[in-house]
């Protein structure tokens, strides 16, 4: 991996074999929980406006700033295990290090 080497971090270890589904299912769980907060926020636009147009903007004006600053806070937490040597499931299901 060429960009890690510049920065200097050792190469990458070896994954076991679950993380790859485990990665997708936890990353589309969470964007199905932000997308039906978007369509609830959508949806209570509407009722009160009537307007499609109008709805689909307010409930992305409104959810927006909260989806982007949660991604800000999680991309951390999520690009953590990509420092380390090697990846199990103890080190995914545990809560220190």
């Amino acid at each position: 991996m060429v960009p890690a080497r510049w920065a200097g971090w050792p190469a990458p270890g070896p994954l076991d074999n679950f993380v790859p589904l485990f990665v997708f299912a936890f990353l589309y769980g969470l964007s199905m929980d932000y997308e039906v907060f978007l369509l609830a926020r959508m949806h209570e636009a509407y009722d009160a406006t009537g307007s499609t147009a109008d709805a689909v903007v307010q409930g992305v004006g409104r959810t927006g700033r909260l989806v982007t600053s949660a991604a800000l806070i999680l991309s951390p937490a999520a690009a953590e295990p990509t420092t380390r040597q090697q990846l199990t499931t103890p080190d995914l299901t545990s809560t220190g290090g």
